[in-house]
């Protein structure tokens, strides 16, 4: 197995501090992590812009990250900024703060992938379902014809029943974000409860990563923590990322265990018998980045 150049993206994370509240989100751990560090909480459009025209074209920009997009009010223009320059674009929202006009401006885009997080019946997220929330859900409906619609309970919000008629509904256990949520949150969470001390790689390659609102990028969606920074895109170009000491760090660890990373808790490292053909003679892992 090898990473393509065209699995690379960036998680944009508009805003920090999600009233969803999800139990199976760690939002007091981004909280405290970020604010350490910035008091940007809201992306600005012009930083914005600033990052995702050092992105080459190929590299998918996720509409996603460590918060609801659309809580910022700028999310569909920053979508659309990012379309119009060729990236392909990925979604997955919980649509709470977007608006039956968003839902509008955005119907010719062709994303790579559409993702709808719907409230649930027992109540995990907490979430209004208000006639807008329906309306917008309504419209993304009637646009998409086969989104992928899951929940995180065993079915999903009674007042969405109607909506989704025969819509097919992916019931999503929960993973620990490499056990940032809490033991027992929710009966559906998948906890690790070892530190992988075996050589190990990661799933998605350590090439999906995710700018925060003051142009930092954290190394994947599960550092709720912020432990691994690999640089600002305000400062640097993109592929310098990837020849950061903290993005080496954490490579390294793949295959000296006692290098503590976040990657050794986290449901998305992989140990096998596939494994060698990651590694170089070296036994060093062989990270598909462009030079």
């Amino acid at each position: 197995m090898r990473i393509r150049i065209n699995d690379r993206g960036l998680e944009i994370t508009t805003n920090i501090g999600c009233p969803n509240r999800c139990l199976f989100c760690p939002q007091d751990k981004i909280i405290e992590a970020y604010s350490r560090r910035s008091n940007v909480t809201m992306m600005p459009t012009n930083l914005y812009k600033q990052c995702i025209d050092k992105l080459p074209t190929d590299v998918n920009v996720h509409f996603s990250g460590f918060s609801e997009p659309w809580l910022n009010k700028d999310c569909t223009d920053m979508l659309m900024y990012a379309h119009l320059r060729g990236h392909r674009i990925v979604v997955s929202t919980s649509l709470v703060g977007m608006t039956p006009e968003d839902a509008y401006i955005i119907r010719h885009v062709k994303f790579k992938r559409f993702m709808l997080h719907l409230p649930c019946r027992e109540g995990y997220e907490n979430i209004e379902v208000t006639p807008e929330y329906i309306e917008t859900l309504q419209i993304l409906l009637t646009i998409y014809v086969n989104p992928v619609i899951h929940c995180h309970g065993e079915d999903i919000h009674p007042r969405l029943k109607s909506v989704l008629k025969e819509c097919h509904i992916t019931p999503n256990s929960c993973c620990s974000r490499a056990n940032n949520v809490e033991k027992g949150s929710v009966p559906t969470l998948k906890f690790v409860d070892n530190r992988k001390s075996e050589p190990f790689i990661c799933k998605n390659g350590m090439i999906k990563n995710v700018l925060l609102p003051n142009g930092d990028v954290s190394l994947c969606c599960a550092d709720y923590g912020l432990r691994h920074v690999l640089g600002n895109l305000l400062y640097q170009e993109y592929d310098l990322l990837f020849k950061s000491k903290e993005f080496l760090r954490v490579q390294d660890s793949m295959t000296d265990r006692k290098l503590d990373t976040l990657c050794r808790w986290c449901e998305y490292a992989i140990m096998g018998e596939w494994l060698n053909e990651w590694l170089d003679k070296k036994g060093r892992r062989v990270c598909q980045i462009p030079s």
